[in-house]
């Protein structure tokens, strides 16, 4: 293994000071399987107080020195040092009663979630490898260190990490640690939403976002509170559709196409027999039906992206004109509706749909052109205000109403939009 200059440092410094240090986890596992590592984490069977007094010279991190691990920071670079651990009893499947150090590396690894993560390096020993990891990344397979029901009752997240670790590897999951999944994933019910949300961001980020179908199949989502309507004959289709996602950039298009290509296999026909004018419905409806958006621990920022965007492309299902475009970006952020546009255009070419692929550059251009072009599409544009119809002797719920009889008439002709005209409208219409 190439390690970094820092790296051999740090272990160079422990072992001067009569303690024993390994590399452990991904950093090995990236490393075998020739990647650079993002993170090098250090075990050691040097005591929390006994790292503290050997780094006293380094700035230090500690917020984690119950669990035995300290931060050490070398050329703005944060290097966690962890004492040997082994394995103690576990509360509500999620973290260990007690924390017990040790002075054996065996042991420690013993205690970790899967055979490729469970290896350590330095070296002196080489790669200490208990279980098969090497092995298993060869076959490309992801495997609990010894028996997985023991492994997923500890820690339920684990069987998210399992699939993750999938979607970032593109590898399979061994039979039997994924027949343990099967018959233990009601224990999700246990993690905290914020821990899943976390592990599922990476999965809906990864290269293999169709891995996902494993949450359905393993009935993961339903134990979640995530409930989808899904025949399982169409697991298969739904898949092949998730990869998809993997061409969208931000996270919030990746969660706005999940929800639609899942909005699409059961709930469009449905919903579009609800008449197009009862737009409260409508909403309302939709935004219950997002039910992955309603249930992971998104910012209210992101949520509030999603809602809106998935308001776009459902809503305003129907062929466009420029009248109509406009019409949504009375109501609609105009970033967002352009963001809409381009999700759509995107998923349907990917699809091979580029029929409709073609609609949605065109409208694409609209819009553009509408902002070019500085027409007016909301109240505030209108080159007259409230205090101008004041000023003409209007009051009361006239000066909306009349502000609204303008946005009208200018969203059909934007030459309109100039103080006198719109006055002599005023005059015209009473």
């Amino acid at each position: 293994m190439n390690l970094p200059q820092d790296v051999d440092v740090l272990i160079e410094i422990i072992n001067k000071n009569g303690f024993e240090a390994f590399l452990v986890g991904g950093c090995v596992r990236d490393s075998l399987l020739g990647n650079f590592p993002n993170d090098f984490d250090i075990a050691t069977n040097a005591k929390p107080n006994d790292i503290i007094n050997i780094f006293k010279n380094y700035k230090l991190i500690s917020n984690g020195v119950e669990f035995g691990t300290i931060g050490v920071v070398i050329n703005e670079i944060i290097y966690e040092i962890t004492t040997y651990r082994v394995e103690s009893t576990y509360k509500n499947n999620r973290k260990p009663t007690e924390v017990i150090f040790s002075n054996d590396i065996h042991k420690d690894l013993k205690r970790r979630d899967f055979t490729i993560n469970a290896m350590a390096y330095n070296k002196k020993c080489g790669i200490l490898d208990l279980f098969n990891g090497k092995d298993d990344l060869k076959r490309k397979l992801i495997r609990t260190v010894k028996n997985p029901d023991d492994r997923f009752k500890e820690d339920a997240l684990r069987m998210i990490r399992a699939i993750r670790f999938s979607a970032k590897l593109n590898f399979l999951i061994e039979e039997n640690t994924l027949k343990s999944i099967y018959r233990n994933s009601n224990l999700i019910k246990n993690i905290s939403i914020e821990r899943i949300t976390d592990e599922f961001i990476k999965i809906i980020q990864s290269e293999n976002p169709r891995k996902i179908i494993l949450f359905f199949k393993t009935c993961l989502f339903y134990f979640m509170g995530i409930n989808y309507d899904i025949n399982f004959k169409f697991y298969k289709n739904i898949e092949d559709n998730l990869q998809i996602i993997k061409e969208f950039k931000t996270l919030e298009e990746k969660i706005v196409v999940f929800e639609y290509i899942l909005f699409n296999h059961y709930n469009l026909e449905f919903f579009n027999k609800i008449k197009y004018e009862d737009y409260d419905l409508r909403k309302d409806l939709l935004k219950s039906k997002l039910s992955l958006t309603n249930t992971l621990k998104f910012s209210n920022k992101t949520k509030k992206n999603i809602y809106e965007i998935f308001e776009i492309i459902i809503l305003y299902n129907k062929d466009l004109d420029r009248l109509s475009i406009k019409n949504i970006l009375k109501y609609k952020d105009y970033d967002l509706t352009l963001k809409s546009f381009n999700i759509l255009k995107k998923y349907y070419y990917t699809n091979n749909f580029l029929q409709k692929s073609n609609k949605y550059i065109e409208y694409i251009e609209v819009l553009e052109e509408i902002k070019e072009n500085k027409e007016c599409y909301k109240i505030c544009d209108l080159k007259i205000n409230g205090t101008d119809l004041i000023n003409l002797g209007y009051n009361g719920k006239d000066i909306g109403k009349n502000l609204e009889y303008l946005l009208k008439m200018v969203i059909q002709n934007n030459s309109l939009n100039n103080k006198n005209t719109l006055i002599e409208l005023l005059a015209d219409k009473e």
